[in-house]
């Protein structure tokens, strides 16, 4: 049996993926809720990475003890696991809660697009980004080390992973406003950085700029992708919003 040629799409079925999904993260409502994911992760961040760096008698709420030989150290590991599990309910919440106002606010307008809770992106995708992420941190880790005496490890993975998915997701699916978040988020981050001071070990942090030289300060990277993907979400849903609603 023959299909007549009128029924075959010179169009890949890669491409129709790949608009379908570019459909589904047009209206920059996931992009808010990323924003949500990374100030919970710049709040929860910001006593554990002073908790490892500084001292015991340094440290902030909720990790205070007059401990000072391997203190707390379960209560360290509960923080960590803690975090762990609020990302996994916060991203469930804001997947049910995105889905349910594409359905009333955009799928009137665009039409409803879904795809797997998981980006298909492809196995290129991955080895890609990986090379990118390698050298990304080698690049700023080298720069910190040479501008603010120290690697600043914590700040420069979170600097490097978010940056290159950002701008390999909008490459791919050839969404612009990711590629300006990745290239205005990465100088803007590195800038903050490099503006943070070191803090005397012995006595601690005295303010949120005042970082390990080893850790940096990766609450500052977050709350800057926290804004920069927030921005780009709210541009992207008013434009949504200001369409007119498509014809039955």
């Amino acid at each position: 049996m023959t299909v007549p040629q009128s029924l075959i799409s010179p169009v890949p079925v890669d491409s129709f993926s790949d608009r379908a999904t570019r459909a589904w993260w047009t209206d920059g409502l996931w992009e808010l809720a990323m924003a949500g994911f990374w100030a919970i992760t710049a709040l929860w961040l910001h006593p554990l990475v002073q908790t490892l760096a500084f001292p015991s008698w340094t440290w902030p709420w909720p990790f205070i003890t007059e401990e000072h030989i391997n203190p707390l150290r379960t209560q360290i590991a509960l923080w960590v696991i803690g975090l762990f599990f609020i990302w996994m309910t916060y991203i469930f919440l804001a997947r049910l809660l995105v889905d349910r106002m594409k359905r009333r606010l955009v799928a009137p307008r665009l039409g409803d697009v879904r795809h797997k809770f998981f980006l298909p992106v492809g196995r290129s995708f991955g080895l890609i980004f990986f090379a990118v992420y390698v050298l990304g941190c080698a690049v700023l880790t080298i720069l910190f080390w040479k501008g603010k005496g120290g690697p600043h490890l914590f700040s420069v993975f979170g600097i490097a992973s978010f940056a290159g998915a950002m701008y390999l997701v909008g490459r791919k699916y050839d969404l612009r406003r990711f590629r300006w978040v990745s290239i205005v988020g990465s100088v803007l981050c590195v800038t903050a950085e490099m503006l943070t001071t070191h803090a005397v070990y012995l006595d601690g942090p005295k303010n949120f700029m005042d970082v390990s030289p080893l850790y940096g300060n990766p609450s500052l990277i977050c709350l800057i992708w926290a804004g920069m993907i927030f921005l780009s979400g709210f541009i992207a849903l008013r434009q949504t919003l200001g369409l007119p609603h498509a014809e039955a």
